[in-house]
């Protein structure tokens, strides 16, 4: 689950992992990032909530079909990427030998969901212009599958 107050930053997310994972006795360690991050590379914001629920959306990427267009290729080791690394890298320097850490994935379409906040945009922008569609799918696509720790 998601430690809301918690997944801000690198430091506090890896403190927060090994709780629970010891705490249940897990077999394997799934780091759990703030489920903005990816659309946050893309230039959405949030307000980082106060208390353990969903941050509050500031800003939107995508509304519309020049928006789309937009969506580029980012560099997946800076931003936010690069803050997601640093805590996958301290986490596993944290954590026992013996056990397997593993990224929470996101695909590539759920990320461009995202930038719109509500699937019903993509499904309109996806009507108004598929290539745009998929033209961004594979710029998140090409950014996504270049992050190694």
């Amino acid at each position: 689950g998601h430690d809301f107050l918690r997944e801000w930053s690198a430091e506090p997310l890896v403190e927060a992992t090994p709780e629970v994972y010891r705490a249940h006795d897990w077999d394997f360690i799934k780091l759990n990032p703030r489920w903005t991050f990816f659309a946050e590379a893309w230039g959405n914001t949030y307000d980082p909530p106060s208390e353990q629920r969903n941050p509050w959306t500031t800003k939107l990427s995508l509304g519309s079909v020049d928006d789309l267009r937009t969506i580029a290729p980012v560099d997946p080791t800076a931003g936010v990427f690069d803050e997601q690394l640093r805590g996958l890298r301290l986490l596993i320097g944290h954590t026992p030998g013996d056990v397997d850490v593993v990224q929470t994935p996101f695909s590539p379409l759920a990320v461009v969901g995202l930038l719109g906040g509500h699937t019903d945009v993509l499904v309109r922008l996806a009507a108004e212009d598929p290539a745009a569609v998929h033209t961004a799918i594979a710029a998140v696509t090409e950014t996504l599958t270049g992050m190694h720790v």
